[in-house]
């Protein structure tokens, strides 16, 4: 895995499409620290698989009862809430009288409830259900396509929130240090700390890049209170902040080399 901080997108997207084509695939991790704002992107190829999203242990149940029905209704005791998903697989153990689940396959099941599930099995002509039995969850790899940073500087697509009540936040901001990159690179420096001109010429900058977005990805409407606090605060680099997105930064490179836990998309 590469970590790029402070590199200006241009270089960032030359890399990032190296490490995207580049076979096995390179995972390429950018971020920035503005002020109080900051940015992580990942890319972990055009095919990335996540071996465990979670590394928690298997959800399990006890069975009450399994019905002999197409598809079967499979009930367990209301001891505790069950934890299952619809579309999880599922194996079986232990259960007597219908010994034909016993066989370890992994079977898919729908209409989680509670303390029930619809098991997408024919089990009209399996033995009668008796007693006993688990059913435990069969933990599936994730497949992952990521977007090179080129394509996702146009279409983001899932922002990472931290706050729903600011929901608009992100995609303004992902806005915000498009525009603060081309002001580098068209003035040579970051705005000025205080400056109406330079606050005023990024929230510009910002408007105009919306201007051209699709319907769809277009924000109805633009915080200029947001940007100007933005602006003010680039030339810095906090240090509560970089801790932060450093730490964060160091969490996906271990994502990328283990497979373990779901990574930051994107």
């Amino acid at each position: 895995a590469v970590v790029f901080t402070n590199i200006n997108l241009e270089k960032a997207i030359e890399f990032d499409e190296y490490c995207h084509n580049h076979q096995p695939p390179i995972a390429f991790i950018k971020s920035e620290v503005r002020g109080l704002f900051g940015s992580i992107f990942c890319d972990f190829g055009p095919e990335f698989t996540v071996l465990d999203v979670d590394d928690k242990e298997p959800h399990t149940g006890i069975i009450a009862s399994i019905s002999n029905d197409n598809p079967a209704l499979v009930s367990f005791v209301d001891d505790e809430r069950l934890e299952f998903q619809d579309g999880d697989l599922v194996v079986f153990s232990e259960i007597k009288g219908m010994t034909e689940l016993n066989d370890g396959k992994p079977r898919r099941i729908k209409n989680a409830r509670p303390f029930s599930f619809v098991l997408e099995e024919d089990t009209t002509k399996f033995g009668e259900y008796d007693k006993g039995g688990i059913a435990t969850q069969v933990k599936q790899p994730k497949n992952l396509n990521f977007k090179p940073l080129k394509v996702a500087l146009r279409d983001p697509g899932y922002f990472l929130l931290s706050d729903f009540a600011k929901s608009f936040r992100p995609p303004l901001l992902h806005l915000a240090f498009e525009a603060l990159d081309k002001f580098i690179s068209k003035t040579g420096r970051f705005p000025i700390a205080g400056s109406d001109e330079d606050s005023r010429r990024l929230v510009d900058m910002v408007t105009a890049m919306n201007e051209e977005l699709p319907g769809d990805a277009k924000l109805g409407e633009i915080d200029e209170n947001v940007l100007q606090h933005f602006a003010c605060g680039a030339r810095a680099v906090l240090n509560p902040m970089a801790a932060i997105f450093g730490g964060i930064a160091g969490q996906e490179v271990v994502k990328a080399c283990s497979g373990k836990f779901h990574p930051i998309y994107q």
